[in-house]
């Protein structure tokens, strides 16, 4: 399946730029409710604001598969202010530690609802710098925060948008898990422009980065059939050997439990007819759709799985893991490549063409007919054998 690197590249731009942290998630819900509906996609949200779409294309069974991600990412939320000097809290797995400020960060705080479409949204700049102490940040504001109350603004780093380098790396402000939110959206036109003949949920879930709790909410509902296999996409830590740009990679477990084999099968599936595309060239530089346990942390799979759900995941490695540089020094854009985005979305376009698809029989029927065919020589040559 074409998907092509501009419509990967453009989906960035638009969702990667939005401001999100745990909590303060309303920007990245309005765009991507904006997405679904020019897309003539229906969706629901519950009282918690995770959103449910449904794609059903002409003719789809009931059963259906869903992809999850998330819309925070670690940033912080404005504890208190005193004129022009303020106290934060950070949401979110930021490794704490001085030496991720050694200066002054720039960061831009904004109001926890967006402001209407005709007024500007740039948000208050300010520094901050971190209290080993109290485990806070320490915020000096360019401009006072209008009518501050706990709980209704919060701050982001205040990074480059977005960079794409020469050899296909692009730099982020935010790509965990925003991309993944992009990928599920961009697989969601593909299907609707093709009129696909499935039935695909997309599930965009809140404060995951403060423990996982909107899959918990949407988990727990079984707002989803019981039936439906279930994808959480993620952005994850770059794993040892394995190069970004070296393709996506089929999460067969995190640090926690080992995933489910029944839904990984839809996507091993769809990984034999995307690594049988590849170019030879692709195939010599190690690129190719793979499967591993990615264990640097917990995922929504997870949730799912302990609601009863046949759950996987699909993964995109990062460099920078929440906003981090492996060995310390001071905050920086999340690195992810675009070719394992554009492997990503190939991939969730072409799973729900494997549902209900059983590959264990061929296994096993394959399996069956060499063990008959040998069955005689191992009889006749143990004949031979003297055990005592």
């Amino acid at each position: 399946m074409l998907v092509a690197r501009e419509s990967c590249l453009e989906a960035l731009t638009e969702i990667c730029a939005i401001p999100t942290a745990p909590y303060y998630e309303a920007r990245v819900a309005a765009f991507i409710v904006a997405r679904l509906r020019a897309l003539g996609i229906p969706f629901e949200t519950d009282d918690y604001g995770n959103i449910t779409a449904t794609y059903g294309g002409p003719g789809a069974p009931a059963a259906g598969i869903a992809f999850v991600a998330h819309m925070d990412h670690p940033a912080f939320e404005v504890t208190a202010v005193d004129g022009l000097a303020a106290r934060g809290r950070i949401l979110g797995g930021l490794i704490k530690a001085p030496s991720r400020f050694p200066q002054p960060q720039a960061v831009r705080i904004y109001p926890a609802l967006p402001a209407a479409a005709s007024e500007p949204d740039h948000g208050t700049a300010a520094t901050c710098s971190y209290d080993e102490v109290s485990g806070e940040l320490v915020l000096a504001l360019a401009s006072p925060l209008p009518d501050f109350r706990e709980g209704e603004y919060f701050g982001v780093w205040d990074l480059p948008a977005m960079q794409v380098d020469d050899d296909g790396m692009v730099h982020l402000a935010v790509a965990d898990d925003l991309a993944g939110c992009a990928a599920i959206l961009s697989a969601l036109a593909i299907l609707v422009e093709q009129q696909a003949p499935f039935r695909v949920y997309a599930v965009f879930t809140r404060a995951e980065e403060v423990g996982l709790i909107g899959a918990t909410f949407v988990a727990r509902s079984r707002r989803l059939p019981l039936d439906t296999v279930v994808v959480s996409i993620e952005i994850s830590n770059q794993r040892p050997g394995v190069a970004l740009g070296s393709g996506a990679i089929i999460r067969s477990g995190d640090v926690g439990m080992t995933f489910d084999d029944d839904a990984e099968v839809v996507l091993r599936l769809a990984m034999t007819d995307i690594n049988a595309a590849l170019t030879p060239e692709e195939v010599a530089a190690g690129r190719r759709l793979r499967r591993m346990v990615m264990d640097g942390g917990s995922c929504e799979a997870s949730r799912f799985i302990a609601e009863g759900y046949r759950t996987t995941g699909l993964v995109m490695q990062l460099q920078n893991y929440h906003n981090c540089p492996h060995g310390g020094g001071a905050l920086a854009p999340e690195i992810i490549h675009i070719d394992d985005m554009v492997m990503a979305v190939a991939t969730l376009a072409s799973a729900p063409r494997y549902l209900g698809i059983n590959p264990r029989e061929l296994i096993n029927t394959n399996v069956n007919v060499r063990a008959d065919a040998a069955a005689e020589r191992l009889k006749s040559s143990f004949a031979a054998w003297r055990l005592g």
